[in-house]
């Protein structure tokens, strides 16, 4: 049950996707109800929508995690903060490969 939910989810994200592309190349009506499919599929498939925000969240946290990093190399008496962040840098790419 558990793959067919899986499979079903991705047919579903395929379409949206497939429907947003439509509508980027559409104007008037077709645009108007790539705008409603999407609409549909969002709402009864919310993990589609947490998984989009997830993968921007996680961008970010990337880039903070960079910077960090990059500020704290260069400070004496930081080591541990450094240290901190680079434990934390590879749990979190470990979680996502």
């Amino acid at each position: 049950m558990k793959d067919e939910i899986s499979k079903l989810t991705d047919t579903l994200d395929l379409m949206r996707d497939e429907f947003l592309r439509i509508k980027v190349c559409s104007v008037g009506e077709v645009t108007q109800l790539c705008e409603r499919a999407i609409s549909n599929i969002e709402q009864k498939v919310p993990v589609i929508v947490q998984r989009d925000k997830s993968e921007r969240r996680n961008v970010v946290i990337r880039v903070a995690l960079d910077e960090l990093l990059r500020v704290a190399e260069p400070m004496d008496g930081i080591e541990t903060l450094r240290e901190a962040c680079v434990i934390a840098r590879k749990a979190h790419s470990d979680n996502y490969e």
